[in-house]
């Protein structure tokens, strides 16, 4: 594998369509595409719903069009049926890593959408081996479904069960409850009764929810300081992200301008000694999901850490935290009750070198969600 820079890189074919046959045609995302595109993920994705047209075409050419990880215009890509109509996407972000101190470019798939259930299955394999087939070095595809995980094993991919398995923390169970069984309708009748419920919880003696306030003092964390934290790991690792300021930049404002999942909250934990103990990246909901996508501690710390968190999301009004166990963190986090959940979404990877895919599968690799997760659109 070379040892190349990211943007020094050129890929092969990337201006060409993919050749079509009768059964549909891949050709690269372009800004007439847009207004397609929004559609079909307002038809097939309900919590597209939630955001305007305009500000959703806007999301998918930020992320997909002045990206400023690619390496060109666009990597995304369009499927096309027998009548010409847009019928499939699949959204692609380069991710510039560095594995074993060399440069790799990484492709993360996302958001892949058909609207044809006739030709679902073939559309969704034609997108997956066109993406395989150009020259990155690794193509990863985060929180996929079963469906998605059966597709792309077909076209020659594989899992990463280390980086499949997620937490889900209850912080305040009455309202974990509503959230799951009452309608929007129902739920702000019985509201009341589920704060006063929580509330009793959060201080009962020896009760699981009850979360003291930590031994680490809790601070905003700057992108300046984030990125230094992520260039020198906790643990060595021997795939990790390289980022530039500017890209971080750029990402964290993509993630603070999405309101969906609540305030994106940067958080640091400090020690007495004024030392960084670790920090979470996350959404914090008011009563509902806080979805968690970066947390990182140093060795010995783990527990502080998540503790800290817990009291932050709690203490913000989230009713529970979800986020993806990083394989270094096992064993380290977490209370009794706290759940794992294996396959609750799937990490899938794909490469022609073996020993990178290794990496991978053995979590030797700080590869979070902050890098894939983009639900964004």
């Amino acid at each position: 594998m070379a040892n190349r820079q990211p943007e020094a890189v050129s890929l092969g074919g990337r201006k060409s369509s993919t050749v079509g046959n009768k059964k549909g045609n891949i050709r690269l995302f372009e800004e007439r595409d847009l207004g397609e595109v929004a559609a079909m993920s307002r038809e097939l994705i309900p919590l597209s719903r939630k955001m305007e047209v305009e500000q959703q075409k806007r999301v998918l050419r930020q992320l997909y069009l002045e990206n400023k990880f690619n390496r060109e215009e666009t990597a995304s890509l369009i499927y096309e049926n027998v009548d010409g109509q847009v019928d499939g996407f699949l959204g692609v972000t380069e991710q510039p890593m560095i594995w074993k101190g060399q440069h790799i470019i990484a492709a993360n798939s996302s958001h892949m959408m058909v609207r044809s259930k006739k030709n679902a299955a073939l559309a969704s394999i034609k997108l997956l081996k066109t993406l395989m087939q150009k020259d990155y070095d690794l193509c990863f595809a985060d929180s996929a479904t079963d469906i998605a995980k059966s597709l792309w094993e077909q076209c020659g991919g594989t899992k990463g069960e280390l980086h499949s398995i997620y937490f889900r923390q209850m912080l305040k169970p009455h309202h974990v409850l509503r959230n799951h069984l009452c309608s929007e309708y129902l739920s702000p009748l019985i509201s009341p009764l589920c704060k006063v419920g929580d509330t009793v919880m959060s201080h009962l003696p020896g009760s699981p929810f009850k979360f003291k306030k930590p031994d680490v003092e809790i601070k905003e964390l700057e992108v300046e300081e984030l990125f230094d934290l992520i260039q020198n790991p906790r643990q060595s690792v021997v795939l990790k992200p390289a980022y530039t300021l500017d890209n971080l930049q750029w990402r964290i404002n993509l993630l603070e301008s999405e309101q969906r999942y609540g305030p994106f909250k940067a958080i640091k934990m400090v020690a007495g000694n004024g030392h960084v103990a670790g920090w979470v990246l996350y959404h914090q909901k008011r009563n509902r999901v806080c979805e968690v996508l970066q947390l990182e501690a140093k060795t010995g710390k783990e527990m502080q850490v998540y503790q800290a968190l817990c009291y932050h999301a709690r203490q913000g009004g989230g009713a529970e935290l979800v986020g993806r166990l990083d394989p270094r963190h096992y064993g380290s986090i977490g209370y009794k009750s706290t759940l794992f959940m294996p396959g609750f979404r799937w990490m899938l990877i794909h490469s022609g070198n073996p020993e990178l895919i290794q990496s991978i599968k053995s979590g030797d690799a700080m590869l979070t969600r902050l890098e894939g997760d983009l639900r964004l659109v």
